[in-house]
């Protein structure tokens, strides 16, 4: 809602030099291979993404890397994939861009494309452990408050 927000703000201000082409609500579209390209695209970076999170933060020599692991790898999809798809990586990045420019042409590849990718990558992360520990979403836990995600309860 936040980015919907901002967007319509930012058309509201400046108009038509948001609005029409060639910004057009900064809509993520496919490129000129087409959405087939594009949604495999979507998929690949958003698996890169978020593996590149999951071996970051589940290793204790690692996870101080992890802000600049993804920031490196976010300029790098950026520059090679933004021709195939605009580099969306994220639904709601592109809602929030769909949303008031009304533009709904294309919106499945990045509705499916970045959930599969980062679906799949979680899985792989998960067998890959095997038997060892998962691990848990929250870095840190609070006193006296069992962790809806690990069942981790700190004293």
């Amino acid at each position: 809602m936040g980015g919907t927000l901002g967007i319509a703000l930012v058309a509201l201000a400046m108009g038509s030099l948001f609005t029409d082409p060639p910004v057009s609500y900064a809509m993520t579209m496919p490129g000129p291979g087409g959405e087939m390209i594009a949604f495999t695209a979507e998929t690949l970076i958003s698996f890169l993404l978020m593996a590149t999170i999951l071996i970051c933060v589940s290793s204790p020599r690692l996870i101080r890397f992890t802000a600049l692991a993804i920031g490196v790898l976010v300029d790098v999809l950026i520059i090679i994939e933004a021709p195939l798809s605009g580099t969306s990586m994220n639904p709601a990045r592109t809602l929030a861009s769909a949303v008031p420019g009304m533009m709904w042409q294309h919106i499945w590849v990045y509705l499916a494309g970045p959930p599969l990718g980062m679906f799949v990558a979680a899985q792989l992360h998960k067998h890959s452990l095997k038997n060892a520990e998962y691990g848990c979403a929250k870095l840190l836990h609070p006193p006296n408050v069992r962790c809806i995600h690990c069942g981790y309860l700190c004293d």
